[in-house]
């Protein structure tokens, strides 16, 4: 059918793969496949219902950024349309969220009329970080799924949530521990046999009723200080807030229309230099690109002082479990503590939403056992737990090292020019970051 969507069948279920490396973004050629596949398939009297997931580690990461200054070519459908056709489809839509689904990902699952997730998966609306507001029907369709107040936050703060989390919020209908494909294509079909008409997102109505325009009031005084001089975060309560009390379809207008704006202006054009800058510096020019990397899922912090505290939001913030060790209870209660306060502060200046510090602080556990951290992909000390050379114990480094199996990555916040000293068998696996 198209060479950047495959398609499979799982019994009477079409299976559609999104498959544009490296982040299956919404490019033109992934709508226009979608634009062409989706009713192919409602048409076909062999297909019961379709499965939408991404090929590899990722759902789908959002737009094609670059296109955004190129005119969509004649052929392409506009999104919206897609979206439509997917919500009106007399057959039911599964989303697979095998992986991250942001942006134009997210809007793509919400299209559908359910979702399955995997647990390592996340789900998010970032674009105020680029500086404007979802295109796609963010707005519009995340509060029907999750509510009002979870959709404020996760658009206007930008940050992604849990698969679990999602779960909680309705965003998504299921977590799927085991074969996710295998388990969406048997939830499709099990819709299907049930004869009852798919759910369109658009039309649920119920998280979105009674809403007091109070509400939006106390968001915008609460974002004011962090949000000053910006229109984004502002655009995206009005947004929100016309999911409340317009149609569906004008509130997608509107939505529309303030995208635009937003999009082509100087604010969102320099933020958006900036996201491909910090990509293009992060890339080191002398390390060839098959160099093997490690794929860290947990860490550990030797340490639950301020250093190893923050290093610790730091893994939180990014979506990882990380285990601070300390030799006390009495120590780790007032390390979380510290890093709780942090969170708390960061809340109380509307810079952070009480979900989001809530899901991080879940993230973040205490530990005083090695054995604990024993499957940790890697183990950070914070300065002055096993190498500040004012203060040395090679016994911290060396049960370190016993307990904690040999694949992981060792490091230390002091900096390289000390790993010399303290790596001893297990250099292969040292860094110092702090270098």
């Amino acid at each position: 059918m198209s060479d950047i969507i495959e398609f499979t069948k799982e019994g009477a279920v079409g299976v559609l793969t999104i498959n544009n490396p490296p982040a299956n973004a919404l490019s033109f050629a992934v709508c226009k496949a979608l634009g062409q596949i989706i009713p192919d398939c409602m048409a076909d009297d062999d297909i019961a219902g379709l499965v939408i997931t991404g090929a590899g580690r990722m759902f789908m990461a959002g737009a094609d950024i670059p296109e955004f200054n190129l005119t969509r070519p004649d052929d392409v459908p506009d999104f919206h349309d897609v979206l439509r056709a997917m919500e009106e489809a007399p057959k039911p839509i599964v989303a697979a969220i095998n992986g991250v689904a942001l942006g134009g990902g997210l809007e793509l699952a919400m299209g559908c009329h359910y979702r399955l997730i995997a647990p390592s998966a996340q789900v998010g609306q970032p674009e105020i970080n680029l500086g404007f507001i979802p295109g796609a029907g963010g707005t519009q369709r995340l509060p029907r799924l999750a509510g009002v107040e979870a959709a404020l936050d996760m658009i206007v703060g930008g940050d992604p949530v849990s698969a679990e989390r999602a779960v909680e919020l309705g965003i998504a209908d299921e977590l799927v521990d085991g074969d996710l494909l295998a388990r969406a294509a048997e939830f499709a079909a099990e819709k299907a046999a049930s004869g009852e008409a798919p759910p369109a997102t658009g039309k649920r109505n119920e998280k979105i009723a009674g809403i007091d325009a109070a509400v939006f009031e106390a968001y915008r005084e609460k974002i004011a200080g962090r949000s000053r001089g910006l229109e984004a975060p502002f655009e995206a309560v009005k947004c929100i807030e016309a999911a409340t009390n317009l149609p569906l379809q004008e509130g997608l207008a509107l939505e529309r229309d303030i995208f635009a704006v937003l999009r082509d202006s100087d604010k969102a054009k320099a933020m958006r230099y900036m996201f491909f800058a910090e990509r293009e510096v992060a890339k080191i020019p002398d390390i060839p690109r098959d160099t093997e990397t490690k794929d860290i899922k947990s860490a550990a912090i030797i340490g639950s002082g301020t250093m190893g505290g923050g290093i610790a939001m730091c893994f939180a913030n990014a979506g990882l479990p990380v285990t601070l060790i300390d030799v006390s209870e009495e120590a780790l209660a007032a390390g979380i503590g510290k890093v709780r306060a942090n969170y708390a502060g960061t809340v109380s200046r509307g810079r952070l939403g009480q979900d989001a510090m809530d899901t991080r602080l879940g993230l973040i556990s205490g530990a005083t056992d090695y054995a604990d951290i024993a499957d940790a992909d890697i183990v950070i000390a914070e300065v002055g737990a096993w190498s500040n050379p004012l203060s040395p114990d090679p016994r911290v480094r060396e049960e370190a090292m016993e307990k904690c199996r040999r694949s992981l990555a060792l490091a230390d916040t002091i900096g390289a020019r000390c790993c010399v000293n303290i790596a001893g068998s297990r250099g292969d696996k040292w860094d110092g970051p702090h270098a």
